[in-house]
């Protein structure tokens, strides 16, 4: 008798297929990634076009969640709202060593520290292996050079050219490009309160000038130089202003890529498959070329407010020189030399006035010059002269008395003489 074989068990396929997530392809069961591999090639390959035209928006989105996050947290409460600000490695006691206890605004800036100063020198080794892979070093540096560098951060070369156009003109404001308005937007209720150099005071106004209505800016003043410096130091706040727009937009973005490296990491762990961490540098990439774009920025405003302080100083400087304001003027536009308040051109400028190394600015006399200016006037003047003879005759008639000798330098005609008193006649 022949023994039956058992039917083969059947195969039950899954009623859910797997399916590419972007084209709807259908995927083997055992294939273990979302995507199919055209789209993981076209993924991967892709060119991402659109970033550019929604940095704006997303700048807007990220500084102003960002703000507001970094609000809450200085809002007064029992426990903070962002869990990894609090439990940073900087954050200390609020009682110093010494028992006394700390001012709030240093709690706060502690609250607000995200990298341990402790890591310092780790971040500089670093950053300088980079550097220095991406660059060639010079080959005649000795190895104390190297030591001594490698314990500072390093300064790139173009930044000191950027710095160095900054001086070149220092009493030019600085330019706000339409790349800048578009790069930092910042809501202007935000800064009104503090975005124009505040106003004078009426009764503070009113001492420095003689108008009959008190003027507010730096037209009522009466010296020139007071004028310039006026508008010098409104540029100053202006410019000190403006570097407040990069560095604000940078600390949003900066802590967002924190937050997303974070997110990263722990997506490594998780075996998140490679699209998705492709997906994620992206937003990490993006975030790190803003902040090597807003650096620059401000690299050059920090610039141009050491220049255009250089020239109010100047103007302060040249207030006494008893010169033209044409000649003061020329001598605050020169370029500005770190270390001197005008430097090598002035001293060229000495050199070709007096031929030699007397470093002496050439002074006008006020008091000759007014002194000749009194007696070419009177001299030539008609009015003056007509003025003095009327005078003069005026003086020579009040002098003469009776039985008193008239006082006249002229012997004419018995001027001079004592004459008798008339008699009256007698009736």
């Amino acid at each position: 008798m022949s023994t039956l074989e058992p039917p083969p068990v059947k195969r039950h396929r899954k009623s859910k297929h797997l399916q590419c997530r972007a084209c709807d392809t259908l995927l083997p069961d055992d294939y273990g990634k979302r995507f199919c591999k055209d789209c993981l090639s076209y993924l991967a390959h892709k060119d991402v076009e659109a970033l550019p035209e929604a940095s704006s928006s997303w700048i807007k989105e990220f500084i102003k969640s960002t703000m507001k996050d970094m609000f809450n947290q200085l809002q007064p409460g029992p426990v903070p709202i962002a869990d990894d600000i609090v439990n940073s490695p900087t954050i200390v006691n609020p009682i110093s060593l010494d028992g006394s206890t700390q001012d709030s605004s240093s709690d706060e800036e502690e609250i607000l520290a995200l990298f341990p100063v402790e890591s310092t020198a780790k971040l500089i080794r670093r950053v300088r292996l980079t550097m220095e892979s991406l660059e060639s070093e010079d080959s005649q540096a000795t190895t104390s050079q190297v030591a001594k560098k490698s314990k500072n951060f390093p300064v790139h070369p173009v930044m000191k050219d950027l710095m160095t156009r900054e001086w070149k003109n220092p009493e030019k404001p600085p330019s706000i490009t339409k790349r800048q308005k578009l790069l930092f937007p910042i809501q202007e209720e935000e800064i009104q309160s503090w975005g124009t150099p505040p106003k004078v005071d009426v009764a503070i106004a009113r001492l420095s000038n003689k108008t009959l209505i008190p003027v507010e800016d730096g037209s009522g003043l009466k010296d020139p130089m007071d004028r310039k410096m006026e508008s010098l130091l409104k540029r100053v706040y202006n410019t000190g202003t403006a570097i407040y727009k990069p560095a604000l937009a940078a600390s949003a973005v900066a802590r967002s890529t924190r937050h997303w490296l974070k997110q990263f990491t722990e997506d490594i762990n998780n075996n998140i498959s490679r699209v998705e961490l492709l997906e994620s540098l992206e937003k990490v990439n993006m975030a790190v070329e803003f902040l090597c774009d807003s650096s620059i920025e401000s690299i050059k405003l920090a610039a141009k407010t050491m220049a255009l302080s250089t020239a109010s100083r100047r103007a302060l400087w040249l207030r006494t020189w008893s010169a033209d304001s044409v000649s003061k003027n020329s001598l605050c536009a020169m370029a500005f030399e770190p270390g001197r308040l005008f430097g090598s051109e002035l001293d060229k400028l000495l050199e070709s006035l007096s031929g030699s190394k007397n470093k002496r600015l050439p002074q006008e006399n006020q008091s000759n010059r007014s002194k000749n200016s009194f007696f070419r006037n009177r001299r030539t003047s008609p009015k003056r002269d007509n003025y003095f003879q009327r005078d003069r005759r005026r003086n020579d008639t009040n002098s003469f008395r009776p039985n008193r000798a008239f006082n006249s330098s002229r012997g004419e005609r018995g001027f001079g003489k004592t004459f008798p008193p008339k008699k009256r006649p007698s009736f």
